[in-house]
């Protein structure tokens, strides 16, 4: 049997992480975390490591973008953080 993969979704609204927990906690090949701020995500970020990453891109209300937690998934996995830049189109 093959490790699940692990991922982390990131969403601020309850109703579309229900919808997320329907589609992927039923998944056996994952193991899910979830985030409802993009601080929330950088603190998961910082203590596990993750293989993919599902974040909304506009929160209603927030003090750390997207571009952010990009960059620091980038710096996790030792990417380079212009490419990481480059590769998702992050002005700034």
């Amino acid at each position: 049997m093959t490790k699940p993969v692990e991922i982390l979704v990131v969403e601020d609204k309850p109703a579309y992480i229900e919808v997320a927990k329907s589609v992927y906690d039923n998944d056996i090949n994952l193991n899910t975390s979830y985030a409802s701020t993009y601080e929330e995500a950088l603190s998961q970020i910082g203590q596990r490591g993750f293989e993919g990453v599902v974040t909304d891109l506009f929160f209603s209300s927030n003090t750390v973008s997207a571009k952010q937690i990009y960059m620091e998934i980038g710096r996790k996995l030792g990417v380079n953080p212009k490419k990481v830049h480059d590769t998702y189109g992050l002005g700034g």
